[in-house]
């Protein structure tokens, strides 16, 4: 099975947003970010994109090579299963208060490891038919971007304004001292994308 040219340009996309989210990040990490930082993540990241996809685009494997013992479907609905039961569970812990930080709630590190857990298998099923991948990746998302919205009805107090903050210094600084594992990603690709758009 082969990729059709508006699949070939996706993949190129979202391959070269998670290389310029890691770029972005080791650049924070060892120089700071600064104009010439976030160019070189960038470029590095585009070139890296445009190889990876296209090799993979056009590479000849056939869809039965790819297809595997198990068959890409039901990896695909156990993708769904689990996100639906993430779905679930972040709105039985759901909460009104208040919280200091995301990282006390009460089921963080297994949700984690169940939304990573879900991600491999869609990876793994990527190559299923499109009527039935197409509506669990559009599920998979949700979950992942709307965890907040579900389970912290008003946020998370005063965490917007420490990050918007943060963000500003790393823009001015080029990163903040000492390095924390915390919200690098996050730090790193704002104060780039703010250097490449002055925005």
């Amino acid at each position: 099975m082969r990729l059709t040219g508006g699949d070939e340009w996706v993949l190129i996309g979202v391959i070269w947003w998670c290389s310029f989210v890691l770029c972005a990040s080791l650049a924070y990490i060892t120089a700071g970010i600064t104009l010439a930082t976030s160019l070189l993540a960038l470029i590095v990241s585009g070139v890296g994109a445009v190889t990876v996809g296209t090799r993979y685009a056009f590479s000849q494997q056939t869809h039965a090579q790819r297809e595997g013992v198990f068959g890409t479907s039901a990896i695909v609905v156990l993708a769904a299963c689990i996100d639906l039961f993430l779905l679930s569970l972040f709105f039985m812990v759901r909460t009104d208060e208040m919280l200091r930080t995301p990282w006390v709630f009460p089921v963080s590190i297994g949700a984690f490891v169940l939304f990573g857990l879900s991600t491999a298998t869609l990876l793994i099923g990527r190559h299923a038919p499109r009527i039935v991948f197409t509506p669990v990746l559009i599920l998979h998302c949700f979950t992942a971007f709307g965890v907040a919205l579900i389970s912290f009805r008003y946020g998370f107090g005063y965490d917007p304004i420490i990050h918007q903050t943060a963000e500003r210094y790393v823009f001015a600084h080029g990163r903040i001292l000492p390095l924390q594992p915390y919200y690098i990603g996050q730090y790193a690709v704002v104060a780039a994308l703010s250097f490449l758009t002055s925005l």
